[in-house]
């Protein structure tokens, strides 16, 4: 059961363990006295089978942290796409977009037979995690602002409509019309959007509305 790696080492404390044992027994048959011999040659023998038990449970615990390895890495790997998907959506829909390398887990390969490679393999699992996390957050972001301000500039455009003061009105439809134009630009300047934004706030404010943001929906994350 021990790997081929480590055989030579193991067999020679075997070797050593079992020339010490046949030379107590060649003493005590030839009516010497063992006593003194045999704790020592206990405590070693349960030394080396001690070490083989720990041995064998690490080998057992690396295969299952390369079976968890693979799963992990599948998963991300799952991610991985899901996150390109919405990248290349952010980039088509919004600008100025993110531009943030998605990693991809499979460019690991398989993770590695031995326990300190499994370890560092998880490691490595584990940055790239982080960093999908981190993509994810910035190209869905992106689009939420673009929900957020799409939200106001449409509320803000419906609020215009209680407005009497025929200057302050020409201002607003003009904020409106812009706005309609930049929305439906693709990608959309989320810039020029923001502007148009603020802008129309301060023009209510100015009407004595003093508007609150509205609220919009989140985007779906993947």
């Amino acid at each position: 059961l021990v790997p081929r790696a480590a055989r030579a080492n193991v067999q020679a404390v075997y070797d050593a363990l079992l020339a010490r044992t046949e030379d107590v027994a060649e003493r005590a048959k030839r009516g010497a006295d063992v006593g003194g011999l045999l704790p020592a040659l206990e405590q070693d023998a349960a030394t080396a089978e001690r070490d083989l038990i720990v041995g064998a449970a690490r080998r057992t615990e690396a295969k299952a942290d390369a079976v968890r390895a693979r799963q992990l890495r599948d998963e991300l790997e799952a991610r991985s796409h899901a996150v390109a998907q919405l990248a290349a959506r952010a980039v088509a829909e919004v600008t100025p977009a993110p531009r943030l390398g998605v990693p991809d887990p499979d460019a690991l390969g398989d993770p590695p037979a031995d326990p300190a490679g499994v370890k560092a393999y998880l490691e490595r699992l584990d940055l790239v995690g982080r960093a999908l996390d981190q993509c994810q957050a910035a190209y869905a972001g992106a689009l939420e602002r673009r929900d957020e301000l799409v939200a106001e500039a449409s509320a803000y455009a419906e609020r215009a409509a209680a407005i009497t003061d025929p200057t302050l009105r020409a201002d607003l439809d003009e904020l409106a019309a812009r706005s309609t134009a930049t929305r439906a630009a693709t990608p959309l300047d989320l810039r020029r959007l923001g502007a148009l934004v603020a802008a129309q706030q301060a023009y209510l404010g100015a009407a004595g509305q003093h508007p609150n943001r509205p609220s919009s929906p989140r985007g779906t994350r993947p």
